[in-house]
């Protein structure tokens, strides 16, 4: 039971990462599928449910765009055999580039927390429920 519930947190941690890295290089449909059928993300403009809905936040999404999201360590907050919350703390970077040389940025745009709770599906660990909390954000 205990390598059990620790490979399931594991494959959770995995999804926060895999989460970082798809939105990062632009995977956005591989992203999308980190979703539970009818997962929700919900962000400070809005609430998007469904893989439809949660693709549409990268749609038109300009190529000059670059981000980078450092996620620390989750903390977990509950964790069953189907079901598991978590808390991570997120540093975000966004730039403007031009494909050529890495751009220049002053520093990030701030600092989130992800509050993801997990949902065990016949095809592995998904969100099904994944907030973005401002906790320090760039002043103007």
């Amino acid at each position: 039971m205990i390598n059990e519930f620790h490979e399931d947190r594991r494959q959770c941690t995995d999804l926060i990462n895999a989460f970082a890295y798809y939105v990062d290089h632009r995977l956005f449909s591989d992203a999308v599928s980190l979703f539970s059928e009818g997962g929700s993300f919900i962000r400070p403009d809005g609430v998007k449910k469904g893989h439809t809905e949660i693709a549409s936040l990268w749609e038109g999404r300009p190529e000059t765009v670059v981000t980078r999201h450092l996620v620390g360590a989750p903390f977990f907050l509950s964790a069953t055999g189907t079901e598991a919350e978590s808390v991570t703390q997120c540093t975000i970077y966004q730039a403007e580039g031009d494909g050529k040389a890495p751009p220049a940025v002053k520093g990030p745009i701030g600092v989130a927390e992800f509050h993801d709770h997990f949902v065990k599906t016949p095809g592995g660990w998904k969100f099904s429920r994944r907030e973005v909390t401002p906790a320090i954000i760039q002043s103007p």
